[in-house]
This record gives structure tokens, sequence and C-alpha cells, in this order.
């Protein structure tokens, strides 16, 4: 680990009411001076359409290459998308190789 890397950073948020975000946990870790090898968020929220976890997963293995990142979305609610998973894959510095998306809707127009 160099000089300036973080290795582990959290964040707690509380607030109040419907739509507010309740907690957000975020884990950050490196490798190198500038590389994220791994970031984990969490957010919960109250409510009939809020989100209720979220998790982030961010992987490195050059300066600027992420080469996986998985999304999980959950809400409550008719029309609100229960789960949504996206993969990212990249080869080379900046080029997505692998993008993979799913939704799960709940309701009379959703996507199931």
């Amino acid at each position: 680990m160099g000089p300036n890397a973080i290795t582990r950073q959290v964040f707690h948020y509380s607030k109040m009411g419907p739509n507010d975000i309740t907690r957000q946990v975020c884990h950050y870790s490196k490798m190198g001076p500038n590389g994220i090898s791994r970031q984990v968020c969490y957010y919960s929220k109250m409510g009939p359409n809020g989100i209720s976890r979220q998790v982030f997963h961010y992987s490195k293995m050059g300066p600027n290459a992420i080469t996986r990142q998985v999304c999980h979305y959950s809400k409550m609610g008719p029309n609100a998308i229960s789960r949504q998973v996206c993969y990212y894959s990249k080869m080379g510095p900046n080029a997505i190789s692998r993008q993979v998306c799913h939704y799960n809707q709940m309701g009379p127009n959703g996507i199931t």
C-alpha cells in the first residue's frame, strides 16, 4: 500500500422521513497510490419506493481500468425495480468488454 492509499472508509448517514437514506456504509480498499481495488456501498431507505439495498463492487487491475462492477437494487412498490444486477468487465484501460443487466419489476406494466 502506498502512503496516500485509503484502506477503509465507512460512512453512516441517518435521516428521518419516508424517502430518506437511513444508512450508507462505504468500504474502500486500495492496493496502489491511486487505484481502488474494492468498494462496497450499502444504502437503506424507508418508504414504498425507497431503495432498500444497493451494493457496489469495484475491482481494478490497472490505474484506471474497472474490471468488475456489481449493483443490486431492491425496491418496494407496484412499479419499482425489485432487482438490478450489472456486470462490467474491461480488458483494456478504458474499454468495456461486457455488460449484463437484469431487471425485475412487479406490477401490471413492469418488466418481469
